[in-house]
């Protein structure tokens, strides 16, 4: 194929992909604006052996995830003790999915889904990557509930 033909198939792509919106969650995480999570238990592992040794505990932690913005793709997650900080936002059918990026580089992740709920409160899981130049990192996830706000 030559030049000319690949630059109009680039084209073509290009004008597709503008013109695509994006995916919109099912039913009320289409809407929503801020949802109040909560994390009772969680799985990590000791990486320092290998292979890794998985540890199951409960805890009590929570965050809340709001400003909501479907058409630009962002969010901001709230800490309980009120930091916070700017995230993307990935939506599909299957629910939301907010990625925060850490001033040095990690990763942390929280998928709401939009079905196995009940009422406004829906299932979620909250993924952290967390890594250390000189020392191992520290990865972990972390399952519970996230509750629509109004």
């Amino acid at each position: 194929m030559t030049s000319v033909g690949q630059l109009a198939i680039l084209s073509s792509l290009a004008a597709v992909l503008a013109g695509q919106q994006p995916a919109q969650p099912a039913g009320a995480l289409g809407t929503v604006k801020a949802l109040a999570c909560s994390f009772p238990v969680y799985a990590t592992a000791n990486l320092a052996g290998t292979p890794p040794q998985p540890i199951g505990q409960k805890q009590d932690f929570s965050f809340t995830l709001d400003s909501f913005d479907l058409k630009k793709l962002r969010a901001r997650v709230v800490g309980s003790s009120g930091g916070s900080a700017p995230a993307s936002l990935l939506a599909s059918p299957i629910g939301v999915t907010v990625i925060e990026q850490t001033l040095i580089g990690n990763v942390n992740m929280t998928t709401v889904f939009a079905a196995g709920g009940h009422d406004d409160t829906r299932l979620a899981v909250h993924s952290r990557h967390i890594g250390d130049p000189d020392g191992l990192p520290s990865v972990s996830q972390a399952y519970g509930t996230c509750t629509i706000q109004k």
